[in-house]
């Protein structure tokens, strides 16, 4: 991966907590219950309620979400952050119901949490299994509010398989690698760990080059056709050219050039 020129290369780590789905429905009937992405130092997390406006149980059955499983899940994350009593998670359904009613009022909904995360930033999103989970969540989220962000998706588990361990489990990988723990099941933690170990690994070296501000797809298959193919190979393009050689008919190519130079050039 490429973390250079800071403003310029957008790549982005993120996570979900999520319900528990009723048998028979599918991935991307998922409901959100907190959100992360990460990008250097600066994220974006929320905390989402995907029953606003409606009584707790009965609105997760309308959803196609297991409410049992959902709830026990969802006090236990409450519990952890503080939220809640963690004596909560030994009640009823309908006490732990009643208890994150109290505490839901400042919550984001669904919506507001998903373009929170687009507006912190579009580009390239990874998640650690996010061909499975994440994605297909984030995607039917998009169809739900109409939104056509600019995201390109990116999966780490199947690099991470590379690597001969007993289990490639986010945590499992962490140990393995840095020898210490994190806060499992967090978004905005799983989504720091994340980025740690695919920084650690060098990971998604062939970095697209949309994730360049100012490349879009015109520009891009421009500069496919000169043999640029993605970041890296613009990098090594720059590195061993002058600004003024920069004579491809990209969109604002003066400027482009200026800022790719100023970014490589180092």
């Amino acid at each position: 991966m490429v973390f250079i020129g800071k403003d310029f290369i957008r790549m982005y780590f993120y996570d979900y907590e999520t319900t528990f789905l009723a048998k028979g429905h599918k991935r991307r009937e998922q409901q959100l219950l907190e959100v992360g992405i990460v990008r250097g130092r600066k994220a974006y997390k929320a905390l989402v309620d995907p029953v606003r406006g409606h009584p707790i149980v009965p609105r997760l059955i309308e959803l196609g979400q297991d409410p049992k499983r959902t709830l026990n899940f969802w006090t236990k994350l409450l519990a952890a952050k503080g939220l809640l009593n963690t004596a909560v998670r030994r009640k009823s359904l309908v006490e732990q119901a009643a208890a994150i009613d109290r505490v839901r009022g400042d919550f984001a909904t669904p919506e507001e949490a998903i373009r929170g995360m687009v507006a912190f930033g579009e580009g390239t999103w990874v998640a650690h299994n996010g061909n499975a989970f994440d994605h297909p969540i984030t995607k039917a989220h998009f169809e739900r509010f109409n939104m056509t962000p600019k995201i390109e998706f990116k999966d780490s588990l199947p690099e991470l398989r590379k690597m001969k361990l007993q289990s490639h489990s986010l945590g499992y990988v962490y140990k393995h690698l840095f020898g210490g723990v994190f806060r499992q099941h967090h978004a905005l933690d799983d989504a720091i760990a994340l980025q740690k170990i695919c920084r650690h690994k060098k990971l998604f070296l062939h970095t697209p080059l949309t994730t360049i501000k100012g490349i879009g797809p015109k520009s891009e298959e421009i500069l496919r056709k000169a043999g640029i193919r993605c970041v890296e190979d613009l990098k090594l393009w720059v590195l061993n050219h002058k600004e003024a050689d920069f004579t491809f008919r990209v969109h604002h190519r003066k400027a482009l050039a200026k800022r790719l130079f100023k970014m490589f050039k180092i």
